[in-house]
């Protein structure tokens, strides 16, 4: 989601410098609190700035972006849809309306409008990551491990894209290969426990004890919680 906010604000300050009408005052001051992660204050201000301008489509844009930040995801899809009546084809807020259905646990929703985001952008990896995961809270393994490698493909040094293929190949009890793709997690991103952690449920999955505790005691080192409970009761 930081992502897309991001994006928006560049997008403003494209606009400022190439003239077009904005309500500055108000949207600037609410990009700022945006910044500073005052989110209610943010939604205050772009509030204001809608007033004056109802058929800007990137102020919707900017406060549905805050309403999500304050979790409040049906109130970001309601302005996201704002978006979309006015641009149709405004990428970010379809792909974000689809990270809020996501965030709801509709998934099915989340999808719909996955594809629509991959129809206008079929090169973002990001996109392709977001919808694996909803097809694998759907528990469709096949297509979840068709998005992590569309995902892997258009960008080889995804840390977590490897991880959650791990995930899939884990559900699916293929522990050899969820533990060639936590390898690969780990070797992009060392600092993330949940790899390790992960790897380690792989590794006694197949008997690799020794291995298994080894990465428990990293997982543990780097702050995860659970590690320590399984360091105690697996190796002893």
């Amino acid at each position: 989601m930081k992502k897309t906010i991001i994006i928006g604000v560049a997008l403003f300050l494209m606009q400022q410098a190439m003239g077009q009408n904005i309500d500055g005052d108000a949207l600037n001051k609410g990009l700022i609190k945006d910044s500073l992660g005052d989110f209610k204050a943010a939604v205050e201000l772009f509030s204001g700035a809608i007033i004056t301008q109802p058929n800007n489509a990137e102020i919707y844009f900017y406060r549905g972006n805050a309403f999500f930040s304050l979790k409040k995801y049906q109130d970001a899809i309601t302005d996201y849809d704002a978006v979309l009546k006015i641009k149709p084809d405004y990428k970010e807020a379809i792909n974000n309306k689809a990270n809020a259905f996501y965030e709801l646990k509709k998934y099915k929703e989340a999808i719909i409008y996955f594809d629509k985001t991959i129809q206008l952008d079929s090169k973002n990896s990001f996109t392709f990551y977001d919808r694996a995961n909803a097809w694998f809270k759907l528990q469709d393994y096949k297509k979840s491990l068709e998005d992590f490698n569309n995902s892997i493909n258009l960008k080889a040094d995804f840390p977590d894209a490897f991880y959650d293929r791990g995930n899939v190949y884990f559900v699916k009890q293929n522990y050899l290969e969820a533990i060639n793709n936590y390898d690969k997690a780990i070797e992009l991103a060392a600092d993330r426990s949940e790899f390790y952690f992960n790897r380690a449920m792989a590794e006694f999955s197949l008997g690799f004890f020794e291995d298994g505790c080894a990465d428990l005691n990293y997982a543990n080192d780097l702050g995860d919680k659970e590690a320590s409970g399984y360091l105690k009761e697996l190796c002893k």
